[in-house]
């Protein structure tokens, strides 16, 4: 079992947690009483609040699972990835009586929280039902400020069509209602709830009264789905049956599904916010395709670059490269350089010419039929066959080949299918959530299984479901939007790698150039972009100059505490400054960011300092940017609570800050993943420092010295020019470092 999911039972409850939820089962009604996602109480009721209702007004009299008080309620199973509960009861009314009728539910718990849940409904002899709800549930509503949904899928608009908003009911109460809704998240800027259902054909509605008057079948009498403002919080309730006189028979059945779901479904990793990352292609078989040249790679590796995505030239859907002896060169030289190398591989892509096709195509795609570009054809995840055929695409890909792990190609707002050859649309539409999770499960099993240290990537654009992109190690989003024109708020939601727990790759295809303004979205949400072959010499520029430091400073192994969450650092002008933390061992990185186009002046306050800075001691607070020290002079622990600064309209700036020591210091290394060791020879009057390079390279240095100007710098044992800055005591000097990374820095110690 993974270590991060775990469950123990006590008298009245059996209690599931895993890294970022707990959740807590009632065992007198075996429902979820308990929600709670890292350290917030979101339930104010059970989940799924079950009931059942014989009238045409429900509220008179209505049967729930809540009034059961001897339900059975087991931890049923602990496998390898998930905990199974299962419960079963009876319906109750207030008063204590009972309905002819049980229910059976089934939690599936896996280690990312999404939670499977089959609702059993039987009768236990004839009876008649006008209502029956399948999920219901009520949220703390300071807990839920926000709500995503998808558009009502009985109109046909596909899986793209997302609404990201303000809580804010009607007259009514009422916040959204639908035939079809078959997503929907409630929550606020750190954490969240989801609930998924994929398939409502066998939903049915009778005729009612709406607001007090009759109604004919319109869209108020077909609201299976629905949410709404409550005095504490806000509601949703899912109708399979909803005002429909329904007679039912002794032993009667019926069983709905749905997912609920959590953000974020892990923490986040930092690891993956040191991905630095060039785009090859091509997406699709291309007779002209040059495989990079091993001085390409190395030139790569210079840059800076960790991940190249690509360089496969296949057909989608069946992966056999073009050139063999090539693939497994360029993989080959990618690890020689110490970049990590994962193909473009398509979820749902099915190339026209592969041999597969002809036979299988018309049996497995997605309906109606989705092409692009006349090479390739959208297979449905929905299509049991297509999913067999795909993860033996996987396994070949993964054993036949050294790849560090695979990055999943995805049409998010394609997800959906009318196909009846493999079960889909049998009255209407079907989403295909639960098959594409299935996928992304599989692919990521295969490469964790091969390499705990793999990654896989999916481009899930803005789909921001928990389900989905919980499984991935990074999400792509950014090609189909204009970056320039997102608001904050659904910044917020689609692009914050810290809120999803997600690491996110922003890739700006709509919105050209990549400048400051494409710079600022990245260092607030911690979303770098790939840099694709064909970008221009003064934007790989401008992205390398962010990555220098963060590379430098170590981010990839950063506590980081954001600006929108646990305020280690504030500032003055907290609405235009944006101040994010990043942490190592006596070290750390402040990022701030102007939201404003017009230059500020704010003062920051650096409030760790209770936990390693003393207030007596002395500090560098070193911009690598503009090459200097803030305020041109050191800064004492008590200082570092007010730091003032200016900032350009729409920029950003970086401070290093660490302990000002008696003798000489590095401070930055441009061009290098940070120091390995760092020694002051106090016989030799030496500082000795062997930095991180993954291959020969340009690197520019800078270092602090108490004790004055050095008498050389040696770079890989030559010696090189230097620039001493008498006032703020740095010693700067930059060249070739080829064989060894050495840098020494010699003083007179007469």
């Amino acid at each position: 079992m993974s270590r991060s999911l775990g469950a123990y039972e006590t008298k009245g409850s059996v209690v599931v947690r895993g890294e970022t939820f707990e959740y807590t089962f009632d065992k007198k009604n075996g429902l979820m009483s308990g929600l709670e996602v890292l350290g917030e109480y979101f339930s104010l009721g059970p989940i799924p609040d079950l009931y059942v209702s014989p009238e045409r007004d429900p509220r008179s009299l209505f049967y729930a699972a809540q009034y059961e008080t001897h339900a059975t309620c087991i931890l049923f199973s602990r496998e390898e990835e998930c905990i199974e509960v299962r419960s079963e009861g009876r319906y109750y009314s207030q008063e204590d009586m009972p309905f002819s009728m049980i229910y059976r539910i089934a939690y599936k718990i896996c280690e990312d929280g999404a939670v499977f849940i089959t609702v059993r409904n039987e009768a236990t002899e004839a009876c008649a039902i006008r209502w029956l709800c399948c999920c219901k549930g009520e949220l703390e509503a300071e807990l839920c400020p926000y709500v995503c949904r998808l558009s009502d899928q009985s109109a046909g608009q596909g899986t793209g069509d997302y609404t990201f908003e303000r809580v804010s009911g009607g007259d009514d109460g009422r916040i959204f209602g639908g035939r079809f809704i078959p997503w929907f998240w409630f929550g606020n800027d750190h954490t969240g709830m989801e609930i998924c259902m994929w398939d409502s054909d066998s939903f049915s509605f009778g005729q009612a009264e709406y607001r007090g008057k009759a109604a004919s079948a319109s869209e108020e009498v077909a609201q299976f789905f629905s949410a709404s403002k409550t005095q504490n919080g806000v509601m949703w309730e899912i109708f399979p049956i909803r005002n429909r006189p329904t007679p039912l028979r002794a032993g009667w059945v019926r069983e709905d599904r749905f997912v609920l779901a959590i953000t974020p479904p892990k923490r986040y990793n930092a690891a993956y916010s040191d991905l630095r990352v060039h785009w090859e292609g091509p997406h699709q078989f291309d007779p002209s395709y040059e495989y990079p040249s091993e001085e390409r790679i190395k030139s790569l590796a210079q840059r800076g670059i960790n991940l190249f995505v690509g360089g496969a030239n296949w057909r989608s859907g069946e992966y056999v490269p073009e050139n063999e002896g090539e693939t497994r060169r360029l993989i080959e030289t990618c690890h020689r350089y110490d970049l990590k190398i994962i193909p473009y591989v398509t979820l749902m892509d099915l190339n026209v010419e592969t041999g597969i096709f002809p036979k299988y195509g018309a049996a497995w795609r997605i309906e109606p039929v989705v092409k692009s570009g006349g090479k390739t054809c959208l297979m449905c995840p929905g299509a049991e066959g297509w999913r067999t055929y795909w993860k033996m695409q996987v396994d070949r890909i993964m054993d036949d080949y050294d790849f560090d792990g695979i990055y999943c190609d995805f049409r998010f707002a394609k997800l959906v299918c009318e196909n009846r050859a493999h079960g889909c649309g049998t009255k209407g539409a079907r989403m295909t959530f639960p098959w594409v999770r299935d996928m992304l499960t599989y692919a990521r099993k295969k490469i964790k299984t091969k390499n705990a240290d793999g990654i896989l990537i999916a481009n899930t654009n803005i789909q921001p479901m928990a389900m989905i992109s919980g499984l991935v190690d990074a999400r792509l989003v950014g090609e189909a939007k204009d970056l320039k024109k997102i608001g904050e708020m659904e910044a917020n939601a689609f692009y914050n790698s810290h809120r999803l727990g997600i690491h996110t790759l922003i890739r700006p295809d709509r919105t050209e150039p990549i400048d400051e303004g494409l710079i600022r979205l990245w260092l607030q949400y911690m979303a770098p972009f790939p840099l694709h072959r064909d970008r221009s010499k003064e934007e790989i520029a401008l992205v390398r100059r962010c990555w220098d430091v963060l590379r430098f400073f170590g981010i990839g192994k950063a506590t980081w505490y954001p600006s929108f969450g646990s305020y280690l650092a504030a500032t003055t002008n907290r609405e235009r400054v944006r101040v994010h933390v990043h942490e190592l061992t006596r070290r750390l990185l402040l990022t701030v960011i102007n939201m404003a186009d017009e230059d500020v002046e704010a003062e920051i306050s650096v409030t760790l300092s209770r936990v390693w800075i003393k207030s007596k001691k002395l500090y560098l607070v070193y911009d690598p940017l503009s090459k200097g020290l803030l305020g041109e002079r050191l800064w004492s622990g008590n200082d570092l609570t007010k730091l003032p600064l200016r900032i350009g309209g729409g920029g950003f700036r970086f401070f290093l800050i660490r302990e000002a020591g008696v003798y000489p210091t590095l401070v930055f290394a441009g061009g290098t993943d940070g120091v390995r060791r760092q020694h002051w020879d106090q016989e030799r009057w030496v500082l000795n420092v062997r930095l991180a390079l993954p291959c020969e390279g340009h690197v520019s240095i800078a270092a602090h010295s108490l004790i004055g100007q050095p008498q050389a710098v040696e770079l890989g044992g030559d010696r090189v020019d230097f620039v001493w800055n008498e006032k703020q005591r740095l010693v700067f000097a930059q060249g070739w470092l080829a064989g060894e990374p050495r840098v020494r820095i010699l003083y007179n110690n007469e």
